[in-house]
């Protein structure tokens, strides 16, 4: 699983990202009126013209990067290309900050490349010394841009492979990454009109005049739009991005240069792959981004594929909003269904009638009513809005660390009383763990039982992937498990330090990434809490190295909460005083008593009723904060 840093576009739906939002939000996803496939501030005048006068061209607002010498005649290409990059900074400062220009590599779809500027010159009689450099209409022209003008240093080429290029690019980009040979890939596809492109539609009679009308009865075939679109694929998110890409398939069925195989048999095969990569099934996809191309094989074709495999998925057709955009197609149609995933747009949809849809093609989900969301992601919550909270709670999983013992084991019961089935995790004290597990089952919930040291990240992730790949994801984390190594810094030991901080704050890592992708694609939410202490909050004289774990947990949280806030995933720390747990002795409770307004310690089970709020529906709207349970310490 990859992480997709952000979109740079240009396209006839806006100049950027925010401008292609805006189109969907303010049309409800259906836009009505006269249909044009020309850009903002762009002359449709002349397609073949350059004439950006809505752009900035001369590089002077883009980032430093971007402000290297042009190219001695610049093609419309080009500068489409070049706009999409520059709407890239802040991903791309981030990623040659982290891993160096040597480490990044380009990829970039097209089919065009600079020839409606050869097309021009030819035309006019022109010799290459006299105008337009003629070796600018070879497809590697655009990645030979972004690698001279970046100054980057990994591999750079051009996907050629028509409708496929954009998609070819961010699968090649994938594999760079998964074989080592680059930590960052700009990916995406760039492609512009020309007479060639339109000549070679027209002459398999699919080219239409009008607005392209994906599996409508009156279709005539497609328009030619143009569009560049481009992201950053890496191993780890840059900038706080929250998107993935999960899976991806690819075939070809060999059955006709210009048309596809009319079963659909390769194309599901694609499919299968892409599920079977990302560990997915048909229930679990949100929306699908059809070539929808309004010919009638492609789609008798995909009508069928949707029909056998994705019935249920509701689809939409990106070309009749932009026509088709050749090279750009595959990251448009991924840029469209990121912005979908986000719920930052509704599912695009297609404003026909129900007597519009070609009654000849297999029926399938296709979106034609304004303002519909994606389906996979209606939560417990609304299936289940009478219901009591244990009864919503059944079949959901909560991971416990150090539930072997006090408060570790007080929450597992407590959340087994709320109706959530237990993994209850320990290190060594196995003894512990099954007297917990035991609790639990006679609670009427399921347990697991988990044994890993969380300070050991492969062992950690190699358990708590096993156990999802029997049991499924996990719903709720709680990350208790933790040590203390108390003593006066000056003579603190490296490994006391070490220990603890790999335990109680390294630790969280561990447990919880694993966990979290896996949690997103339940599409039901969820809840991360984890346990802190006072001393993580105010410092504590003699745990300097406990107090630092516990502090980086409570920023760990609010930063992650932040992330995950639109999943609908609650992330907290609950930050105990001094708890009757038999991890602190009685000299020091007895020597803490002073500080504490309630004069007692507090009890396991009093932690634990302040998590199990946390996890509770009650609590949906609380999240990036600590609770305290300390009887006013402070």
């Amino acid at each position: 699983m990859l992480a997709v840093n952000g979109f740079g576009t240009v396209s006839c739906l806006g100049a950027d990202l925010a401008g292609t939002r805006e189109f969907f939000r303010s049309t409800g996803g259906a836009p009505e009126g006269p249909h044009t496939l020309s850009f903002p501030g762009i002359s449709a005048d002349s397609l073949r013209e350059a004439d950006l006068r809505g752009f900035d061209t001369s590089g002077e607002d883009y980032f430093t990067l971007l402000r290297a010498e042009r190219i001695k005649t610049e093609s419309r290409s080009i500068v489409l290309l070049r706009h999409a990059l520059a709407q890239l900074a802040p991903e791309l400062d981030a990623a040659f900050t982290r891993f160096g220009k040597e480490r990044i590599a380009c990829v970039t779809g097209t089919s065009t490349a600079s020839l409606n500027e050869a097309e021009r010159d030819l035309e006019e009689g022109k010799s290459p010394d006299e105008g337009f450099d003629f070796s600018l209409g070879n497809v590697a022209c655009m990645s030979d841009y972004v690698r001279d003008t970046l100054k980057i240093g990994g591999p750079c080429w051009s996907a050629a492979t028509a409708c496929t290029s954009s998609s070819r690019a961010l699968i090649s980009a994938a594999g760079l990454i998964e074989a080592g040979v680059a930590d960052a890939v700009i990916a995406g596809g760039v492609s512009v009109i020309s007479h060639v492109t339109a000549a070679g539609f027209k002459s398999l009679g699919v080219l239409s005049d009008e607005r392209c009308l994906p599996f409508h009865r009156a279709r005539k075939g497609i328009n030619i739009g143009e569009a560049a679109v481009l992201t950053v694929i890496t191993r780890e998110p840059l900038c706080g991005s929250d998107l993935f890409l999960a899976g991806f398939g690819a075939t070809a069925d060999g059955f006709s240069i210009s048309a596809p195989a009319p079963d659909a048999g390769p194309q599901k095969e694609a499919v299968r792959e892409a599920m079977r990569r990302a560990g997915i099934g048909p229930e679990d996809i949100g929306c699908a981004a059809l070539h929808g191309t309004g010919t009638p094989a492609n789609d008798a074709m995909e009508s069928r594929l949707m029909h056998d495999l994705l019935p249920d998925v509701p689809a939409f057709a990106p070309k009749y909003f932009t026509g088709h955009t050749l090279s750009a197609a595959g990251a448009m149609g991924v840029m469209l269904s990121a912005l979908v995933i986000e719920d930052e747009i509704p599912i695009p949809a297609l404003p026909y009638a129900a007597e519009d849809i070609d009654p000849e093609l297999p029926r399938f989900s296709l979106v034609t009513e304004r303002g519909r969301r994606p389906s996979a992601g209606t939560t417990r919550q609304s299936l289940s809005e009478h219901t009591e909270n244990k009864d919503m709670n059944m079949g959901r999983r909560v991971l416990v660390t150090g539930a072997d013992r006090g408060i570790g084991m007080a929450a597992a019961l407590r959340l087994a009383d709320a109706g959530f089935d237990i993994a209850v995790h320990c290190r060594s004290n196995l003894k512990g763990a099954e007297e917990t597990a035991e609790a639990v089952r006679s609670k009427g919930r399921s347990a697991e039982i988990l044994q890993f040291d969380v300070s050991d990240r492969n062992a950690a992730r190699e358990a708590l992937e096993g156990s999802m790949e029997k049991s499924g994801a996990f719903w709720g984390i709680v990350s208790n498990a933790g040590v203390i190594r108390d003593g006066p810094f000056p003579a603190m030991g490296g490994d006391d330090w070490d220990l603890v901080i790999d335990t109680n704050l390294t630790g969280f890592y561990n447990v919880v990434n694993p966990c979290v992708m896996p949690m997103i694609r339940l599409r039901d939410g969820g809840r991360i809490v984890a346990v802190s202490s006072v001393s993580g909050v105010a410092g504590n004289r003699g745990q300097v190295n406990y107090a630092a774990s516990k502090g980086g947990l409570i920023a760990a949280c609010k930063s992650l909460a932040l992330e995950l806030a639109k999943r609908g995933i609650t992330v907290n720390a609950v930050a105990p005083g001094c708890i009757d747990t038999g991890m602190v002795s009685q000299e020091v409770l007895e020597q803490a008593m002073p500080m504490i307004p309630m004069r007692r310690a507090g009890k396991p089970s009093e932690v634990a009723g302040c998590i199990a709020f946390l996890f509770s529906e009650e609590a949906a709207y609380v999240t990036r904060q600590v609770l305290s349970v300390n009887g006013g310490m402070i």
